[in-house]
């Protein structure tokens, strides 16, 4: 970044202009015997709660490993409206020039940069004008979760979350969780319709709790290697449109996760795009 416009951007900063908050993101992780389907909606929900759903939450990293986030994953400036931090493009610039055949050996020093550029942002303003914290208990700000092929072909995870409570001194800190061999669907990101599904608490979403493909992948039940790629799709995207309906008989409000989503699936074939199939 050029010296004169990095000072001009911390002077608009340090002078409190606002900044706006954008989060969203429902991220569905279906096993399957072709491969890992994997599908994020589309949505970006700001503070004012205008929303857009035109932003693909799924970025390929090489030819075996796919990423999205959820969350709190981008800041911008509300008044001139560019990025202060994108964690989306951190991951990609971090990755530039960077072996992504084994992405595993890259969480510690992702996890790293993750929590200095957006450290970096907030140095750039009085602690009263940061972002607020993550959401207790454990103030999660924000979590990327990358899916990845193991040697034997099995999908994998890793989710860096990063947390956030700007009362602290460690106002950042880390936090890993790695999942080898998912054998069952992974939800990231607003799963107050699985909660739902699972415990029936009589709100009118019948015809949603007894779809046969929601119930087929939620059972204790489910056999990935009976379900195909085409299954695992179709379950993404159900589950994806369904939590937008449920939001809407919930809080009869713009729900933060949209019924539009992209969807890949990773195999040992490489990584298809399955959005528009």
């Amino acid at each position: 970044m050029p010296k004169a416009l990095f000072l001009a951007l911390a002077l608009l900063v340090h002078n409190g202009q606002p900044v706006n908050t954008l989060s969203g993101t429902l991220v569905v992780a279906a096993p399957s015997r072709d491969g890992l389907v994997i599908c994020a909606d589309r949505r970006l929900m700001a503070e004012d709660k205008v929303a857009t759903d035109n932003y693909n939450k799924l970025r390929i990293l090489g030819s075996n490993a796919v990423f999205s986030a959820t969350n709190r994953t981008i800041v911008k400036n509300a008044d001139t409206g560019d990025d202060l931090f994108n964690a989306f493009t951190v991951v990609e610039k971090f990755f530039e020039g960077r072996d992504v055949a084994d992405v595993s050996k890259h969480w510690h020093g992702l996890s790293i940069t993750l929590m200095q550029e957006y450290d970096a942002m907030l140095k750039l303003s009085p602690r009263d004008k940061w972002p607020r914290s993550g959401d207790p208990p454990d103030y999660q700000l924000f979590q990327v979760i990358t899916f990845y092929l193991e040697p034997n072909g099995k999908g994998s995870m890793m989710i860096i979350k990063v947390l956030f409570n700007k009362a602290s001194k460690q106002h950042l800190q880390p936090a890993f969780l790695e999942v080898k061999g998912i054998s069952r669907p992974q939800i990231f990101g607003n799963s107050a319709l699985i909660s739902e599904a699972i415990k029936p608490t009589g709100k009118p979403i019948d015809h949603i709790r007894y779809d046969p493909v929601i119930k087929r992948f939620i059972s204790p039940d489910f056999d990935a290697s009976r379900a195909s790629r085409q299954d695992a799709t179709e379950f993404g995207r159900k589950f994806i449109r369904y939590t937008n309906e449920f939001l809407k008989l919930v809080s009869g409000a713009l729900e933060d996760v949209s019924p539009i989503c992209d969807c890949v699936l990773l195999s040992k074939s490489g990584i298809s795009d399955l959005t528009s199939k």
